[in-house]
Formats: structure tokens, sequence, C-alpha cells
């Protein structure tokens, strides 16, 4: 068996693969006029380690708005055996959702806070609209793109302003 390709039309296409966090970092490097790298551990390498900050705080700022691939609507957290309610630890940020939306709940670290009965103990389950951090790996290719362009721009913008 050969490689798996897509035809388009006249153009044959082999090896297709989404952008990864290295794409990334060299477009970043090649809009300053930097060598590509071949691995993100380079060590001593100040560019790439201000790239790699930088994408990751893009990432974090585009997924902040919560998209149809990173969000989920009447989430359900269930309390731990003590009763207190844990967010996941990639939760950006989450609103009450359904018959939740009525309690007067809040975030305190990694846990939801009852503000009206001044305890983190709920003792049920809470639906919620929750919007997830996701690794570059996690995103969809238009996602990664996006990111990698925003992250390309703002990179320019501080190395080229320094």
């Amino acid at each position: 068996m050969g490689a798996p390709f897509v035809s388009f039309g006249d153009f044959l296409v082999t090896d297709i693969t989404l952008t990864s966090e290295l794409d990334a970092v060299n477009l970043m490097l090649s809009v300053i006029g930097e060598a590509p790298v071949s691995s993100l551990t380079t060590s001593g390498s100040t560019d790439v380690a201000t790239a790699k900050q930088i994408l990751s705080e893009l990432s974090r700022t585009v997924q902040s708005h919560g998209w149809h691939f990173n969000s989920e609507e009447d989430y359900p957290l269930a309390p731990t055996v003590t009763g207190e309610v844990t967010l996941p630890p990639n939760t950006l940020r989450f609103d009450l959702y359904g018959d939740s939306a009525s309690l007067d709940l809040t975030q305190r670290g990694t846990r939801l806070y009852d503000r009206e009965n001044h305890t983190y103990t709920i003792n049920k389950t809470v639906k919620v609209s929750i919007v997830f951090l996701l690794s570059f790996e996690e995103l969809p290719e238009t996602a990664r793109k996006y990111i990698a362009i925003r992250a390309a721009r703002a990179f320019q913008k501080r190395q080229l302003g320094d």
C-alpha cells in the first residue's frame, strides 16, 4: 500500500498534517527574519522562549472567548465526598446553567463557593456552561492557524519594537 493521499484536481497532496506548535513558533521566527528551529527545547534561544510564551498567551486569549470547539453547555459538576464542587483545572470561565442559575455560586481558586450560605459545601451536582483551555494539539486547524498568525503579529511587534 502506498502513502495516504488526497487528490484536488491536478494536485496530489500527501502527508497532510495539522499545524503543530513547532510550526507556529517557526512562523513567528520567520516574521522577524530568524531561521526555523527543529525543536522547541532549543536551549539558550530567547527568541524561541519568547515565541512560545506569546503563542501560549494568545492561545489563552483567543480561547477565552469561548468557541464551539472548547465550550459546553449543561455540563455537570458533581460534588466531591466532602460536598465541594471543583472546576476542571483547564477551566477558563463558567456560568451557571439551567436550574443551577438560581444559585449564588462563584469561583474561588478551583472550587465553587456558595455566597448565600458562606460555604464551599454545596452537596449537589451543579450544571454550568463552561469554556475550557485546550492544548494547541487539541485545537482544530482553523483555530491553530488563527492563533499562530495573531501570535506572529504580536511577536513581530514586540521584537521589532525593542
